[in-house]
């Protein structure tokens, strides 16, 4: 029997830079990150309904595609049951202007002084930055799927909204989406919300941090006893200026945690900055062949309100930092589990007090 299938229409833009192309690094409107988006907030969906991970497994196999089959899970091969289509093209994005952001204090860097872009943007943004997709273009996706998976892929769209970044870098504020709109099956407007944040919906994804730091997958924004863990900047009138508050914010939660011995290589030091994200420096790292990666668990977003005015968002979505990650390494291996949630309580706390955020 053939699926009955509905579809959505997203007029999307991206309030940031968004660093997302071809194969030749050109900025270019491509679908797979989309892609690759709606399955990381689609995770979080199902796992507010059923945290059963088998369960999750073999729907997501069964709604994005797998290449193989797993009968111990109840997986099966097959393409996916998603369809994505950018309606105004797979359009290449000629812009490779320099951004311009202002400045930001590093202690642990040799001129003090850095560009808080290049920071926040390490990589894709150099000397020579790379093409990317420039904010306030818009361009239409259309998603075909299923019907009976239409509550589900509604709420991901609003999660979307909410935290969704994508592109490289994304983890740090670039490519933060703004739905312009959202229309179903060609008729009916979806309401989606890109900026009041309804605590009572999202009270359905969150959960105590002291119970997700524990699971092994990233499934929920955390919660403490001050409430949810999300923080919210001044507004400004440029994204630059947000970015630049954010930088500022990283650099002083970061080199908060200070190295015990300026050269960590080769030793059993544990540090703690190592449980925020990795790798960090050359001159600070346990891994002689610079493998091992830890990416940070949190998250910012730049929102750009009704008003026209911009503000970042950062959040925590919580897990425990994978076992992989320090096997090369008995003595951190042995001893990271017990930094882990006090690192991020401290985290959390300099966040609460630091005057340049607050909760949500």
């Amino acid at each position: 029997m053939t699926e009955k299938y509905s579809e959505i229409e997203l007029k999307i833009s991206f309030n940031t830079p968004a660093f997302i192309g071809n194969a030749k690094q050109e900025g270019q409107w491509r679908t797979p990150p989309f892609k690759a988006l709606l399955r990381q907030w689609w995770r979080v969906v199902k796992a507010s309904n059923d945290c059963n991970l088998n369960k999750i497994r073999s729907d997501e196999a069964n709604l994005f595609g797998n290449a193989s089959d797993d009968e111990s899970k109840n997986i099966k091969s097959g393409k996916s049951k998603l369809r994505l289509k950018l309606i105004d093209n797979w359009k290449e994005s000629n812009c490779n202007t320099p951004i311009n952001s202002n400045t930001v204090f590093h202690p642990e860097t040799k001129q003090k002084y850095i560009k808080s872009d290049l920071y926040l943007g390490y990589g894709p943004i150099t000397k020579d930055t790379k093409k990317y997709i420039v904010p306030n273009e818009t361009n239409t996706l259309w998603i075909g799927f299923p019907e009976h998976y239409k509550d589900e892929l509604i709420e991901t769209i609003q999660l979307i909204a909410w935290f969704g970044t994508i592109g490289s870098r994304s983890r740090n504020g670039w490519g933060s989406i703004r739905i312009e709109s959202a229309e179903l099956n060609g008729k009916e407007k979806v309401e989606i919300d890109n900026e009041v944040i309804k605590e009572k919906i999202l009270t359905k994804y969150s959960d105590d941090f002291s119970l997700l730091i524990n699971l092994d997958w990233a499934r929920k924004i955390g919660k403490d006893t001050k409430g949810l863990l999300i923080w919210k900047t001044s507004c400004q009138n440029r994204f630059e200026d947000v970015i630049k508050e954010l930088a500022d914010i990283k650099i002083k939660y970061r080199t908060h945690f200070k190295f015990d011995n300026r050269n960590d290589k080769n030793t059993n030091i544990v540090s703690k900055r190592y449980i925020i994200s990795y790798p960090i420096s050359p001159s600070h790292s346990f891994d002689k062949m610079g493998k091992s990666r830890n990416p940070s668990q949190l998250r910012f977003k730049i929102v750009k309100d009704n008003n026209n005015k911009y503000y970042g968002l950062i959040f925590h979505l919580p897990c425990k930092v994978s076992i992989k990650f320090f096997e090369k390494n008995q003595t951190i291996k042995n001893k990271y589990q017990q930094f882990e949630p006090i690192v991020w309580k401290e985290i959390h706390s300099f966040l609460d007090n630091c005057g340049a955020c607050s909760r949500l």
